[in-house]
């Protein structure tokens, strides 16, 4: 084998592996892509604390905490992680719970979430704003 083609050899060699390199990088920034919380008032007195809402762009996907609910059986729960749509002005997604259909719409200029619920058996649905604010870490 001649210097010439050790040297290609080689070439080829780095190549591959500064590729492989740079796939990874980019995979660990998608998978550690910071998350924005909402944390959001729902305007319900029986909520035991706020609902927040976990907005992962880089993975299209929305997670709902709701809090325990006062003077009821009703605990903390989680919805999702959900599908959604995150476009220039808004967030799009929906869940269904039971019988009713949520559809949300985040207005990414004023926090606020508008939830429309229909009730997939024929009865009343509702339709109800939340305000929030993008929670902060404070330590």
């Amino acid at each position: 084998m001649d210097a010439n083609t050790e040297k290609a050899r080689w070439a080829i060699a780095a190549r591959r592996a500064l590729l492989g390199a740079a796939i990874l990088i980019m995979a660990s920034q998608t998978a550690f892509a910071d998350t924005t919380t909402l944390i959001c008032d729902t305007g319900l007195p029986l909520d035991m604390g706020p609902t927040t809402i976990d907005l992962n762009a880089a993975q299209s996907t929305v997670t709902l905490h709701f809090p325990a609910l006062k003077n009821s059986s009703i605990p903390a729960r989680t919805s999702g992680p959900l599908r959604a749509t995150f476009s220039r002005d808004e967030i799009d997604f929906s869940r269904t719970e039971g019988n009713v259909r949520h559809s949300y719409i985040i207005n990414r200029l004023t926090a606020i979430v508008q939830d429309t619920a229909v009730n997939l058996g024929g009865g009343p649905g509702f339709s109800e704003s939340w305000t929030c604010h993008v929670g902060k870490k404070q330590f």
